[in-house]
């Protein structure tokens, strides 16, 4: 090309530059991480770019770090995707947008996925499920769990299952070194209303009905270890901290070292070219009698027993002795250890799982959950069902 024509085509360039409309901005794992200061910025009114944005950023989390990416069809997967990908109209609040990603990501097999704004849950997802075969008798009390006795009968109730490394549990391990008595006729587990969260408590919890670690009822835990899933991992800890500086409570600091912690495995994920899923494989021992307490056990759920509450559910599927009693659980099994990902220019956030949990039976347990070994009618109380059971049986 000739140096006048090749000026010529060089200053038509830069002139067209400014005709060129703008686009989304290219993504890579550092773009997922939370900082403070994007908590801090709301649009009232999101213009189409803002929304392109957002959209594009959810796209890239859900091919790239959600840890059930691989476990769900494609086909479901891909509809999902063109969905959000079609949001490309201004003028939606932050509200309506995020009502918009609830309602897609509502077809995803998932319980756990979801999107909410200013702590409140959108498109019409509901966590707040209720149980229908009477409350927690811990319910409202100051701890998540409780050991007591009564005519002969242990109560153990757990109802919440906080970091177990909070003060919180203080207590727990040594009330549970006293479950042995020969004079116990039976026991009672309940788990109504417990939502989940870190189940290293009800594993310890199970272990000591066994007298060893439990049985595995799970095949294996398959971890998504790409940049992007130790972003949305490291991004629940920061959300962590943020609500309580906003509330003015002090950071534990546990939290402050599993920040540490996160952020230092994102930074090796960057630097690795290769991310194959972890694998673990749960090979639990075999149940053992001579270990095993040898007594009536009676594990009350519902349907909000969800999460991690079910992992304790599982824990005692070995044990010979245990029953459940009440409805089925919430269903909350397939996926876990939950990521947060922050639509930066909207608010919305959504969470994603970055683990898939796979059965030893293959059974497809979300939504579903457990089924009791003993059904009690809606509106019966399954404790004061449970005691009237014991009592009869002796």
């Amino acid at each position: 090309m000739k140096p006048r024509m090749l000026l010529f085509f060089l200053l038509y360039a830069l002139m067209s530059c400014t005709h060129i409309k703008p686009s989304a901005p290219q993504l890579k794992p550092e773009s997922l991480l939370i900082k403070l200061d994007d908590l801090s910025y709301r649009a009232e009114i999101l213009n189409r770019m803002q929304i392109k944005n957002d959209s594009k950023m959810l796209v890239y989390a859900l091919k790239k770090a959600y840890g059930g990416r691989k476990f769900i069809s494609k086909d479901k997967l891909r509809k999902v995707v063109d969905k959000i990908e079609g949001f490309n109209f201004p003028g939606l609040t932050p509200n309506e947008f995020c009502d918009l990603i609830g309602k897609a990501l509502l077809e995803l097999p998932d319980n756990h996925i979801h999107a909410r704004y200013e702590g409140k849950l959108c498109g019409g997802k509901d966590f707040q499920a209720h149980g229908q075969v009477g409350e927690n008798i811990n319910a409202g009390k100051n701890s998540p769990w409780s050991i007591s006795e009564k005519d002969g009968i242990k109560i153990i109730s757990i109802v919440g299952m906080p970091s177990r490394k909070s003060k919180i549990w203080n207590g727990y391990t040594e009330a549970l070194k006293k479950l042995r008595n020969k004079n116990i006729k039976a026991y009672i587990i309940d788990l109504r209303g417990n939502d989940g969260g870190d189940d290293t408590r009800g594993h310890e919890l199970s272990a000591y009905f066994f007298g060893q670690d439990a049985p595995s009822f799970e095949d294996k835990i398959i971890k998504s270890t790409t940049p992007e899933t130790k972003a949305i991992r490291y991004n629940s800890k920061i959300l962590r901290v943020y609500y309580l500086n906003k509330k003015g409570k002090s950071i534990p600091q546990y939290l402050k070292q599993d920040v540490s912690e996160l952020k230092a495995e994102f930074e090796i994920a960057v630097k690795n070219k290769d991310h194959p899923d972890k694998i673990i494989k749960l090979n639990g021992p075999s149940y053992d009698a001579k270990k095993a307490i040898k007594k009536p056990i009676f594990i009350l759920i519902d349907k909000a027993c969800a999460s991690s509450c079910e992992s304790i559910i599982a824990d005692f599927k070995g044990h010979p002795y245990a029953k459940l009693v009440g409805e089925n659980s919430g269903g909350f099994v397939q996926f876990g250890n939950m990521g947060q990902l922050l639509l930066k220019k909207s608010g919305v956030i959504v969470q994603m799982a970055s683990d898939f949990w796979q059965y030893k039976d293959r059974k497809w347990r979300e939504f579903v959950g457990f089924t009791p070994d003993i059904k009690i009618p809606k509106g019966t109380d399954a404790y004061k069902a449970t005691l009237k059971l014991v009592e009869s049986s002796k």
